[in-house]
């Protein structure tokens, strides 16, 4: 009897433990399946929290089927696997910015006198990089910083003359060159390190208006000491009373390369575009550079791509002159348009490079192989 009872023990212990391990592993593959299937609504981006589905009233009795979509999840807390790590959608509210109280006062009074009141003369710049003003007053270029104060960039005691335009070069090359051009046809480039002017280039007519390119392009260096570097150059556009907008490139290298190569860059001319029938009011690019836009007096603006001034493709050729110095001229062809025409231009005047104030001016003609001049039809819209 004993046996028998500890038999019938046994059996019930051993049905017991089965029934364990059997609800075991239907709770640890429930569990398998709740996470796969969470897995699996989240990457078909199926909300299962959400029991309603959006419906939209039908705006007549003949209207075609209402389409139903899925509402975003109502618990934005609910937490949920991406893959490699758990995450939710809550947002992180950020601190409100401290609001900052200006005063109506301005806290620095420059003194401006002959300060030209003239709409079509821009004669302010501000450079953010190095934090500094510069303003054209008469035929005086100053600057002004809150470290350096007021300095005395260039000046040219002639009467009538005065400074029609003033811009700084990009933030991107980070020069600091200014630009000014006056109502004699002068453009002056210095920077705001440089005792005297770098370059000076003499335009048939008045200086209108200047635009910087605001970012940086890299072409081969005119350097002779190393001729064909890719180096970073700046893009200037120059608008005169004419209508007529130039296209200059610019390779300013630092002081100490100056110093170095006795070498003080290059600034040539590479295309000039007759487009409008007065004066250039107004010259801006777009952020990338890539497109510029020149408004002028006759009501005209018209907008530009830089690839189809200078031409897709720019093949670099070396004179074949090796007993004179080297130069890297620019053949930019591109495509001509019906009404577009191509004809070789005269340049502007000269181009005279400044080094030291005792030293002789070196001047330097602009390539009439490298010069395009381009008219109506070069514009992309208008």
């Amino acid at each position: 009897m004993i046996s028998t009872a500890n038999e019938q023990q046994r059996s019930a212990n051993l049905d017991t433990s089965n029934g364990n391990q059997q609800l075991s592993k239907e709770s640890s593959s429930k569990e398998d399946l709740f996470n796969y299937q969470d897995r699996v609504a989240f990457a078909l981006n199926i909300n299962q929290v959400g029991k309603i589905l959006e419906f939209s009233p039908p705006t007549s009795l003949r209207s075609p089927p209402i389409a139903i979509k899925v509402m975003e999840p109502c618990d934005l807390s609910r937490t949920y696997w991406t893959g490699c790590e758990w995450t939710n959608n809550t947002r992180r509210l950020l601190p409100a910015p401290k609001s900052r109280a200006l005063p109506s006062a301005p806290f620095k009074v420059l003194d401006a006198p002959y300060l030209r009141d003239d709409f079509y003369c821009s004669t302010l710049a501000y450079s953010p990089i190095c934090q500094t003003l510069a303003v054209g007053l008469g035929n005086t270029l100053y600057t002004w910083s809150e470290d350096a104060g007021v300095h005395m960039m260039h000046d040219r005691p002639s009467q009538g003359v005065y400074l029609s335009s003033v811009a700084f070069s990009s933030v991107y090359g980070r020069k600091f060159i200014l630009a000014g051009g006056r109502n004699d046809g002068s453009l002056v480039l210095q920077s705001t390190s440089d005792a005297l002017p770098r370059f000076e280039v003499r335009q048939p007519f008045r200086v209108s208006c200047l635009s910087w390119r605001p970012a940086c392009t890299l072409r081969p260096s005119k350097n002779p000491f190393n001729p064909e570097v890719p180096i970073q150059t700046e893009d200037l556009l120059v608008g005169d009373d004419t209508g007529t907008v130039y296209y200059y490139i610019v390779e300013w290298p630092m002081n100490w390369e100056v110093s170095r190569d006795n070498w003080p860059g290059s600034m040539y001319l590479v295309a000039k575009i007759v487009i409008h029938n007065q004066q250039v009011c107004g010259l801006s690019w777009s952020p990338t550079g890539r497109l510029f836009a020149s408004g002028g007096n006759d009501n005209i603006c018209c907008l530009f791509d830089v690839d189809d001034v200078l031409g897709e493709n720019q093949v670099s050729r070396v004179s074949q002159d090796t007993s004179r110095t080297p130069l890297v001229r620019h053949g930019l062809p591109f495509r001509l348009q019906p009404t577009q025409t191509l004809r070789r231009s005269a340049s502007p005047s000269f181009i005279r490079t400044i080094v030291e104030e005792d030293v002789d001016i070196r001047r330097v003609q602009t390539s009439g192989d490298s010069l395009r001049t381009l008219t109506n039809g070069c514009e992309r819209h208008r």
